[in-house]
């Protein structure tokens, strides 16, 4: 009596198997580069905060309460101050230059409207985006 022929899909995945052996670009192909993908993102994204991201202050308040946001911000793991701009044009040329990315402008008044409970729209848009 004659043994029944292997099924269609282990001799096509023997066939496979023996081509992959033979073929070292292949075995490359299919576990090489997914491995070094895995990896090169596994180093790439385990640091999960940045840290130290240069900011300039602007602060035309000068009172207790904006001295004790820019110590909250000098604080911050995330965040080094890099300068102090008198004015938003030194830290929009700060930001050009690359020597920050971004910056914290505090208003005059800013501890009186805090003490009032005041919330004012959002300044400083135009120094984020360089002006444009």
């Amino acid at each position: 009596m004659r043994l029944a022929s292997k099924p269609g899909f282990l001799r096509v995945a023997q066939r496979e198997w023996r081509w992959l052996l033979r073929d070292r670009v292949a075995l490359l192909l299919i576990f090489g580069v997914p491995l070094f993908a895995f990896v090169v993102l596994t180093t790439v994204f385990s640091h999960p905060v940045i840290r130290h991201l240069g900011v300039t202050v602007v602060d035309e308040d000068r009172s207790d309460a904006s001295r004790a946001l820019v110590e909250y911000i000098a604080a911050s793991p995330s965040l080094q101050i890099v300068g102090r701009s008198g004015t938003l044009s030194s830290a929009v040329h700060d930001i050009r230059s690359g020597k920050a990315i971004s910056a914290v402008y505090i208003p005059s008044d800013f501890e009186r409207d805090l003490k009032a409970d005041r919330r004012d729209r959002l300044a400083g848009a135009d120094v984020v985006h360089g002006g444009r």
